[in-house]
């Protein structure tokens, strides 16, 4: 039997999203070992092989007869493995497959992708533990059927470089307690919670790295379900993670599709400031000032990395000043420390360096932002941070590109109200793409 290709329209798009830039480079040739496990192969091996397939970068082949395939010359054409096998028979493999397993990987450098379950196979066999890094044995176990945030620990490692420092993932099992083995590479780690789905209160690590002889191995425990499969995170993992055990190299991007809300639409919540000056209005965030000697922040409880941030502004009157800060620093004195993209006349689409010192890094109003801007009305503005490039553009004209020599990895989010004479500013729409 091979398993039907059947994917979910997002995972489809996902994909394709993270295949630009990967169709020029010859296929890279997979095998996933599947055929028994004591979760639902049969829905998630599809969805694996669609992932795989529809970036552009792989050739798949389901081999779904584990008793059979495991030989020397069924393994030969394939240069990485994806295992989505755990044999729920209590069956093992003859020695002669176990060996041509191990030599596909040691001996000829193939790599292994391990996906959740399948290390929880074989216990005992310390050649195929000591392979996975870590294996669900009698100290592991999972909470509920949770969504949680992914944290990314290793940012340097090839398949985690420029990816966004926590990523929502969707509901799965949260594995804790695998038993792990000396020397791994951990790249990610969640949060097993006690009070939110029955965890121990400790964080667990959801994807790691190792060398098994000449092979290289990625390891994710996320990815319990087909739905678990759907999340941005565990495709970009899979993919990049795949891509590096077979090559030692990634070239397939880190992009996460999804835009997602700054704010709850309702509240504060997730952003600090003073409330005398801020306020929620529905999805708005509103800056209202009867006028004060010294400027104010509302800035988000987190920090960013590299992202892109739109939102739509609107200042009255115009004549006064705003700002959005970006990879900023909140001071003692109040004030931010940071690039500040600027609102206000004279200001619109120019970037400045809040107390700094540096002042005005790019200056645009006359020549563009003035051009851009609509007065007393609302705006869209875009901002992007990546690496130490900064992007500014005003309802799709980009006033400003800079790229700077001090390096600021990450920092808070912030909206300003400027110090001087009365003003209203209201921001909404606040969405942000984390790459």
């Amino acid at each position: 039997m091979h398993a039907r290709k059947t994917a979910s329209r997002a995972v489809l798009c996902l994909a394709a999203v993270l295949s630009c830039g990967a169709l020029a480079a010859a296929p890279v040739k997979v095998a996933i070992l599947t055929g028994e496990n004591n979760h639902d192969w049969v829905s998630t091996t599809p969805v694996l092989e669609s992932i795989l397939e529809g970036s552009g970068r792989f050739e798949v082949e389901v081999l779904d007869k584990p008793w059979e395939d495991v030989t020397p010359e069924r393994l030969a054409p394939f240069e990485a493995i994806v295992l989505n096998f755990n044999p729920t028979s209590g069956k093992k493999w003859m020695d002669a497959q176990a060996a041509a397993f191990l030599d596909a990987v040691a001996a000829k450098g193939k790599g292994v992708v391990v996906v959740h379950a399948a290390d929880n196979a074989f216990p005992g066999w310390r050649e195929y533990e000591k392979l996975l890094g870590g294996a669900w044995r009698s100290s592991a176990g999972h909470g509920s059927f949770h969504a949680f945030a992914v944290e990314i620990v290793d940012r340097e490692h090839p398949i985690t470089r420029g990816l966004p420092r926590i990523f929502e993932h969707a509901a799965d099992e949260l594995y804790h307690g695998l038993t792990m083995e000396p020397g791994v590479r951990v790249l990610a780690l969640a949060f097993s919670s006690k009070a939110r789905s029955g965890g121990i209160d400790r964080y667990e690590p959801m994807a790691w790295t190792l060398r098994y002889g000449r092979g290289r191995v990625f390891h994710t425990p996320l990815g319990h379900a087909a739905s678990s499969m759907e999340s941005a995170g565990f495709v970009t993992l899979l993919l990049r993670g795949t891509e590096w055990a077979a090559t030692g190299d990634v070239t397939l991007p880190g992009a996460f599709p999804e835009w997602r809300p700054l704010t709850n639409g309702k509240d504060l919540s997730g952003w600090v400031g003073d409330p005398k000056l801020w306020r929620a209005e529905g999805g708005t965030i509103v800056g209202e000032s009867p006028g004060i000697r010294h400027n104010s922040f509302l800035r988000t409880e987190r920090r960013y990395g590299d992202f892109v941030l739109k939102v739509k502004v609107r200042l009255v009157p115009d004549e006064e000043n705003s700002g959005i800060q970006l990879r900023s620093e909140w001071l003692p004195s109040g004030e931010m420390y940071g690039y500040q993209a600027d609102i206000g006349k004279g200001w619109w689409g120019s970037l400045y360096d809040e107390s700094t010192g540096r002042n005005l890094l790019v200056s645009s109003y006359a020549e563009k932002g003035s051009k851009a801007v609509l007065k007393n009305d609302w705006n869209e503005y875009e901002v992007e941070a990546i690496q130490n490039r900064v992007k500014i553009r005003i309802n799709g004209v980009v006033t400003t590109e800079f790229e700077d020599t001090v390096r600021r990895p990450d920092g808070h989010i912030a909206v300003q109200v400027h110090a001087g004479g009365p003003l209203k500013v209201e921001f909404k729409d606040l969405l942000i793409q984390e790459r």
